[in-house]
């Protein structure tokens, strides 16, 4: 893909029969899919792609069989059969050959496969990448003619060595310098114009091989893009000189005006440009691509049977114990069981200082250990980390549109034949309006107008900014989930912020327990600690954390259930038990313990069998940045509102220490997605930053949602925007990103818009009574190409330390 046009073309492909939802990214050329399974699967989708002329990238193994598994080798196929993202697997004498997408399933999970019905793979060769050739759909007889003529083509031009580009470079120099330049001592060969003819045409189709493809691939769909402007008009300039030629040479006159040097330069500038552009767009990615890369990839010392092994990270599973040494990359989230040391997080949350480590603390995969040994549990398994969720994470936003770049994508899918008639109403007015210029002056329109109409600029604007603002947020700690919160953000006033975690650090201590009389204080906190055994909770943590304290038998619990922002009920040797809020225990018809009102600590309180026997006060420490990034959010004009379930006394306490004056306590999840919707009807834009699944709601009907990484899954998902690592002090990183990627994609469009129209008009020649010349073709590529390294180049500034230093501060 090379332009919006390309992408909107694989877009109504990919569109089909059990395709629920489908994204197309034009700066990583990737196809995110949900579909149907019973409707219709990888491989058929992938079809679609190809019948437009496209190609798809897979992997490909060939793995060596045992002499005895030959039996086994029908349920070796069934068994592959049934993967996901498995293309094709056939037996090929003493192999299985198979093709795959790479991001999807893995070897360990083919050798899996393999293994379940009894065979032990012996040998793998490499994986390489390729692209996937289906079998012709039938028989090649039946195909057009042309289809067999283009055929042959690709396979011609995809025999090409690769210095062939650089000669038909070197030619279309020839061209300009020996066929149009007199003042400069030229072979008398060269002077033959059917010679130069032949040059032209052989730059014409060496150097741009890729574009008449791609045009033919364009026609035959009906979905005109930049390839066929390109081809369309280098294709006719040099059909016209052969006309021109031809005609001069039967009659014996002196041919007219021929367009050899601007066919072959055309299609050599283009080219060029085509070259910085990829390079441009590989600039852009490749913070993502470093990512992309840790994934599953490199070995892990593990302990297997009281020894140290060497195995593949896409092998380890859960449970598993990898042995880190000093200086080696951690392979997969864990949690550290024995060991000390300082591991440096930087690739994923921006931070360059090292994180101490002990007994207990989770560590993330990818990070790099220090100067100590750590055994470390796995807690996930590879497709499964923290780096592996960020990395579909950035490829889904990378695939999604906001509504700006939806409405691009609609104008530049008229924009391609409303120019091409533009370009044949601009060279019937040459001919009527300035018959003494002769029809080479309205050929010479024509072919610039539709050299210099190519909407990749006006296709890039957008995303390319928001990709490189993606990046810088990844290196950031900040992920951009939905490219439309940039939109949104800037026009927010109001900023609603959760407490527990945001606010204060999300790790509760139990401060005092108060028990009625007649019940022990360790009974109630083993209970709790029982029914809280199956919550995520920080209170839940709190608790549990200090019967493992004290040393505590913690009672199984049955039943377990949970209520978002209230608490858990579960029975626990046979008695029903109720922990959570004082107004948890009133909605389920249970009295609370008083608690005195002036009281500025979060209440547990534990009831049993319907009545109230303990309560806990706990403290979460408010974060050392919070007053500080709570004025730097209204110095940006942003009003900041704490809302917590929290009782009002502990909200308070949180409120005046961070300078919030708005407080809204003891909200449901329900009540916060209701404020959020009293205050946009009241005309705010809101923003609402939370870490907890009793935020999802709220985070969900929020403009802007804003989930702390550290939080739930389900706050991630219902954000558009989420804080990888960090807290509070990348709210105002994450306001301050997105303003200079709307200012950069501002720049864009109308860099974009403006070089575009200006061009075209150029190229029509509206301005000829008052510049007194026409608008030359190889300029007008030159342009073109010119305004789509703007456009990269100014998205491309956000990469600068400068812009890196504003949003980590």
């Amino acid at each position: 893909m090379t332009c919006a046009a390309c992408r909107a073309n694989v877009e109504r492909a990919v569109a089909g029969d059990g395709v629920l939802e489908h994204y197309v990214s034009l700066l990583t050329r990737a196809v995110v899919a949900r579909y149907d399974p019973a409707a219709t699967d990888a491989i058929a989708i992938s079809d679609r792609i190809r019948a437009i002329g496209y190609e798809v990238e897979f992997a490909e193994s060939q793995i060596a069989l045992g002499p005895a598994d030959g039996d086994l080798r029908p349920a070796a196929l069934a068994a592959l059969g049934g993967l996901d993202g498995l293309l094709r697997a056939e037996v090929r004498g003493d192999q299985i050959w198979c093709q795959y997408f790479a991001d999807y399933v893995g070897r360990g999970q083919i050798n899996a496969a393999l293994e379940a019905v009894g065979i032990t793979p012996l040998a793998v060769r490499t994986e390489t990448a390729g692209k996937v050739h289906f079998p012709d759909s039938g028989p090649i007889a039946a195909r057009a003619w042309w289809d067999r003529l283009m055929d042959h083509l690709e396979d011609l031009t995809d025999a090409l060595p690769d210095w062939s580009g650089p000669v038909a470079g070197i030619l279309a120099g020839l061209v300009v310098l020996w066929g149009q330049a007199a003042w400069i001592p030229s072979p008398a060969f060269m002077s033959n114009l059917p010679v130069l003819w032949l040059v032209a045409a052989a730059v014409f189709t060496l150097l741009g091989s890729d574009y008449h493809r791609a045009a033919w691939r364009a026609v035959r769909t009906r979905n005109l893009d930049m390839n066929s402007l390109v081809s369309m008009s280098t294709g006719m300039a040099l059909l016209w000189s052969a006309i021109e030629i031809g005609r001069a040479a039967w009659s014996g006159s002196t041919p007219g005006e021929v367009f050899l040097a601007e066919a072959a330069l055309v299609i050599a500038i283009v080219a060029l440009g085509h070259h910085l552009q990829d390079r441009a767009l590989a600039a852009t990615t490749r913070p993502y691509e470093s990512l992309l890369e840790l994934v599953g990839s490199g070995d892990a010392r593990v302990e297997r049977e009281g020894e140290i092994a060497t195995v593949r990270i896409r092998d380890l599973r859960p449970g598993d114990i990898q042995v880190i040494r000093p200086g080696d990359q951690i392979a997969l989230d864990g949690v550290v069981l024995s060991g000390r040391s300082t591991v440096d997080e930087s690739l994923l949350t921006g931070e360059s200082r090292p994180v101490a480590k002990g007994p207990g603390d989770r560590v993330i995969g990818s990070a790099l250990n220090h100067d100590g040994s750590l055994r470390v549990q796995v807690e996930q398994a590879c497709d499964r980390t923290v780096l592996a969720q960020i990395v579909r994470e950035v490829e889904l936003a990378h695939s999604r549109r906001s509504h700006g770049e939806a409405a691009l994508d609609r104008f530049i899918a008229r924009y391609v034949p409303v120019i091409a008639l533009v370009g044949i109403v601009s060279s019937a007015a040459w001919l009527l309006l300035a018959p003494d210029e002769g029809v080479a002056a309205a050929f010479r329109t024509l072919f610039t107008v539709l050299v210099v109409a190519c909407p990749c600029a006006i296709g890039l604007a957008i995303p390319a900014a928001t990709t490189v603002g993606i990046s810088l947020g990844i290196r950031n700690g900040i992920l951009l989930r939905d490219p439309a919160v940039i939109g949104a953000a800037g026009r927010v006033k109001v900023l609603m912020l959760d407490k527990t975690g945001t606010l204060t650090h999300g790790r509760p201590e139990v401060v005092d327990i108060e028990t009625l009389p007649g019940t022990d204080a360790g009974d109630a906190i083993a209970l709790a600690a029982a029914a809280e055994s199956h919550s995520e909770h920080p209170i839940g943590r709190a608790i549990c954390e200090v019967a493992r304290r004290r040393g505590l038998t913690v009672p199984a619990a049955r039943e377990f259930s949970a209520e978002f922002g209230g608490g858990v009920r579960a029975l626990v040797d046979g008695a029903e038990l109720l922990v959570g809020s004082p107004g948890f225990l009133r909605r389920n018809s249970v009295g609370p313990i008083e608690v005195s009102g002036d009281v500025g600590y979060a209440i547990a309180q534990v009831a049993v069998n319907g009545r109230a026997v303990a309560s806990f006060a706990l403290e979460d420490e408010i974060r050392d940045e919070a007053a500080d990034e709570i004025t730097r959010l209204r110095r940006a004009g942003i009003e900041p509102i704490l809302v917590t379930g929290d009782r009002a006394p502990a909200a308070a306490r949180v409120a005046a220490a961070v300078g919030i004056e708005r407080v809204h306590s003891d909200q449901s999840p329900n009540q916060k997605a209701e404020l959020v919707a009293e205050l946009k009807s009241e005309g705010h834009c809101v923003a609402m930053v939370g870490d907890g699944v009793n935020d999802a709601p709220a985070l969900g009907r929020a403009d802007v949602g804003i989930a702390i990484g550290t939080g739930s899954d389900l706050a991630a998902h219902a954000a558009q925007m989420s804080i990888v690592a960090g807290g509070l002090e990348r709210i105002a990183a994450a306001f301050t990103l997105i303003a200079k990627v709307r200012t950069a994609v501002n720049s864009n469009l109308a860099i974009a818009f403006g070089s575009t129209f200006l061009l075209v008009a150029l190229a029509t020649g509206i301005f000829y009574p008052v510049l007194g010349f026409q608008f030359n073709p190889v300029l007008a590529a030159a342009a073109m190409g010119l305004s789509i390294l703007l456009v990269l180049g100014n998205s491309l500034r956000l990469r600068y330390p400068r812009i890196v230093n504003a949003t980590s501060r």
